[in-house]
């Protein structure tokens, strides 16, 4: 390529934020699906935000521009979401980092099975993985023992 092509305008100006696109949501992707979102969500790219642990919808025109952007979600904690991404029956899957940056322990993999029940924590927490995980000194004598041999 000898010419890139011009930039595009942001969709929405997100300062001291790190915003992140998550899915954009197709209603009739899910017909026979009682956990689907409303249909109000139809051509809606949801984004979340790692630093102020926020999600947002945004909805888009034939054209990919916003209609509107609204908040949603936002009586639920979220500790640094770092990915999004709808399930086969409609369903919302949102991963949170947690909060410190190395050796979290209280991130989670959230579910959104129905409207009426927005969110909610599937699988064991990062601290329950972690009791079950070696302790540094026996992961060295297991890496050891994983190595290859000369």
């Amino acid at each position: 390529m000898k010419k890139l092509p011009s930039a595009t305008k942001p969709l929405r100006h997100y300062p001291r934020a790190s915003a992140c696109a998550g899915p954009v949501y197709y209603y009739n992707d899910y017909q026979d699906c009682a956990t689907r979102l409303p249909e109000i969500f139809d051509s809606c790219l949801i984004v979340f935000d790692w630093t102020n642990a926020s999600v947002r919808v945004i909805k888009l025109d034939e054209n990919g521009d916003a209609v509107w952007d609204n908040p949603w979600l936002g009586r639920h904690l979220f500790i640094h979401p770092v990915d999004m991404q709808m399930g086969k029956n409609g369903e919302l899957y949102l991963l949170e980092c947690a909060t410190p940056w190395y050796d979290s322990t209280d991130g989670r993999l959230k579910k959104s099975p129905t409207p009426r029940h927005p969110l909610k924590s599937i699988g064991p927490s990062y601290k329950e993985v972690a009791k079950n995980m070696p302790k540094p000194a026996d992961r060295d004598i297991i890496a050891k023992k994983n190595s290859c041999r000369r």
